[in-house]
């Protein structure tokens, strides 16, 4: 599979979605089961940008108000790796998320919510930020026009400050390790205690070199702990909806069978 979202229909790369999905289908060919191990890992940005969506939630004021989230009374703290920022912008131009203002009328804006691994802020709406005495981040979101608002990203990625390593530097860097191209089960990840166990597909990779495909395999852990690991990030950013994430070479990590 591949996909690619965009505003307008002239911005749409068919040809490469047709290839990626291809290259994707191709790659797993063959696919076999791995033993237990504790080895690095990449994550291919599409399942970096999954596990990003997880993250988010972590950052909404109404968790952190509702005791639903790992990072209450954390602001200040170095929470994750230092080598990324975390970016909430409504104002990026012809993005899926992006926006004017928000479901409440507040004016979009530009929101660093993590900067070098520190927690700086969280996502408000107009009702969690009275709470606290704050002004809203434009953070409103409703599922319909008669709902109520919640607090929800519009365009949130991972930012490197251009410190990247080419994609096929970061994967001849690893001696032994998955390449993950694709995770399963992320919505069974307990969004309170960030803990997760899913499955996985990827290729098996030594001293640099892709070897075989890998399937039935399962990865399991915390999602600040995953995002505490992060060794070296790759140059291939890249959207999916509205969330943006680059692949992401990740410390010693827990796979079982």
């Amino acid at each position: 599979w591949d996909f690619y979202g965009s505003r307008f229909l002239r911005s749409v790369p068919f040809d490469e979605v047709g290839r990626n999905a291809a290259r994707r289908a191709l790659n797993l060919l063959g696919a076999r089961k791995i033993n237990p191990e504790k080895v690095k890992v990449i994550l291919d940005s599409s399942v970096s940008a999954e596990f990003l969506g997880l993250f988010s939630t972590l950052i909404s004021s109404e968790n952190v108000q509702k005791g639903k989230s790992l990072l209450a009374s954390r602001l200040g703290q170095r929470v994750i790796s230092p080598l990324i920022d975390i970016i909430d912008d409504a104002t990026l131009e012809d993005y899926l998320g992006s926006r004017p203002f928000d479901d409440e009328g507040v004016n979009a804006s530009r929101h660093c919510l993590i900067r070098e691994g520190v927690l700086e802020d969280y996502m408000y709406n107009t009702y969690t930020a009275r709470k606290e005495g704050k002004k809203s981040t434009g953070n409103a979101i409703r599922s319909g026009f008669s709902s109520l608002p919640s607090v929800g990203p519009t365009n949130i990625y991972i930012s490197t400050r251009g410190m990247t390593v080419p994609i096929k530097s970061l994967l001849g860097s690893l001696d032994r390790g998955v390449y993950i191209t694709e995770i399963m089960g992320l919505h069974t990840a307990n969004p309170i205690s960030g803990e997760f166990s899913i499955g996985i597909s990827g290729i098996w990779i030594e001293n640099g070199l892709m070897k075989y495909p890998v399937k039935e395999a399962l990865i399991s852990g915390n999602i600040l702990d995953l995002f505490g690991r992060i060794e070296a990030v790759g140059d291939d950013l890249r959207f999916y909806g509205n969330s943006g994430a680059p692949s992401l070479l990740i410390g010693p990590t827990d796979l079982s069978a």
